[in-house]
């Protein structure tokens, strides 16, 4: 009987020790609160390109231009993310430079047209998102501030013009200026497929520039891309 026993007893630890491994393997990778709680919900890459109109006092001497950039973002929950922006926007001005043409052409010179008055700028900029992204198709709001190099220019067609009072001297001009910014886009996200997202989206800008008094402001209406993990 006593042998039976300790057989019985060397049976079960065997057993014992045989399934230890197994259930600590299960107790190790299963979930526990703990180890998520610095999990990466996403991050994505993404182009996006606007058509661009000045608005208020802006659009009155400025025409529609582009807008186009790219933005990257990375999401710390499920429906709050954080990133950056690179920007580059461009708005001609045809009626500033036919007011110049015409001033120019009242001194009674060699007449000039084709003068070239624009606005273009790059930008930087950080954004916060806001999105609710269960569902097929996905909203979000982005927030953002930040700086641009912005460069005023006139560029005439010719650089002398000649007159009966004498000869008139054109100089290029490029007024080259770095301003604060904020910024707000909002818009939908349509899965395409795996790790692709494309959708429309519209944004607004506020651009503040230290000897006006208002700030100028444009509307974008375009599209973007977004290639990411989520």
């Amino acid at each position: 009987m006593g042998r039976l026993h300790r057989r019985t007893v060397a049976v079960c630890l065997v057993l014992i020790l045989a399934a230890t491994p197994a259930v600590a393997g299960v107790r190790v990778v299963g979930d526990h609160p703990t180890t998520r709680k610095h999990a990466h919900f996403g991050f994505d890459f993404e182009p996006h390109v606007a058509f661009s109109r000045p608005t208020g006092d802006a659009g009155r001497a400025f025409d529609h231009g582009i807008d186009g950039g790219l933005s990257v973002t990375s999401m710390q929950s499920r429906r709050v993310g954080i990133g950056l922006d690179v920007g580059y926007q461009h708005w001609p001005s045809p009626k500033g430079g036919v007011a110049l043409d015409e001033f120019v052409n009242s001194f009674g010179g060699t007449p000039i047209s084709g003068t070239n008055v624009f606005v273009d700028q790059f930008d930087v900029s950080a954004h916060l998102r806001l999105t609710e992204p269960d569902q097929f198709i996905i909203p979000f709001l982005d927030l953002g501030v930040g700086m641009v190099r912005a460069n005023g220019a006139i560029e005439y067609p010719t650089h002398v013009v000649s007159g009966p009072l004498g000869t008139l001297i054109l100089t290029d001009s490029h007024h080259v200026s770095t301003e604060p910014e904020v910024s707000v886009r909002v818009g939908i996200d349509v899965s395409s497929q795996k790790g692709v997202r494309v959708g429309p989206d519209l944004s607004y800008k506020w651009i503040f520039f230290g000897s006006e008094s208002t700030p100028f402001t444009a509307l974008g209406i375009g599209a973007h891309a977004r290639f990411g993990s989520w």
